[in-house]
């Protein structure tokens, strides 16, 4: 068999041994599977959250407190996550390998975010705004905060403009240029 032959048969479509086209039972299953999900899911009961947790649990001050807690515990996290991308670029000198549409996406999502919350009916036209405002707080700034430090990505950007080029390029050595030194 020549060399060109064998290299033919093993490009060649029919050569493979799996066969995507071909309805098993098992893909049968989960189409049938998935299809079930979405029907049961659309039946869900859509319902207030106020309610649900008032007729589940009589102490509506613990559920509060448990909820205001978890709230500055995600706004602490989600503010700091870009702390040490930040530090790092800082370190480099560079933000080589970082991906601006992923930064831009986050910095216009919380922005909306951001906007949404303070252009909700109950803070522009609420009797209580200070009570809105305390209330919606953790949320306020999470999604700002990130928008400094989505900012701050974007600064280090410009400022390091002309740093990190072929910082992703590895260079291998000659073997013979290698020095092993036995222990």
């Amino acid at each position: 068999m020549s060399a060109t032959t064998s290299e033919e048969s093993i490009l060649s479509p029919g050569a493979s041994s799996y066969d995507s086209t071909s309805d098993s039972e098992s893909s049968h299953l989960v189409r049938t599977a998935i299809a079930g999900v979405l029907l049961n899911a659309s039946g869900a009961r859509a319902s207030p959250i106020q309610a649900f947790i008032q007729e589940s649990s009589g102490s509506s001050s613990t559920v509060e407190t448990i909820g205001i807690i978890l709230a500055w515990s995600c706004t602490v996290i989600y503010c700091s996550s870009r702390c040490p991308q930040l530090y790092k670029n800082y370190k480099r000198k560079s933000v080589e390998g970082i991906s601006p549409i992923l930064f831009g996406a986050a910095l216009l999502g919380n922005l909306t975010y951001t906007l949404s919350i303070l252009s909700s009916c109950e803070f522009l036209f609420g009797d209580s705004r200070s009570d809105f405002i305390w209330r919606e707080l953790p949320y306020i700034i999470g999604s700002s905060g990130t928008i400094i430090f989505d900012v701050a990505y974007f600064y280090q950007k410009y400022i390091y403009r002309g740093a990190g080029k072929n910082t992703s390029v590895m260079v291998l050595e000659n073997w013979s240029q290698i020095d092993v030194h036995q222990v």
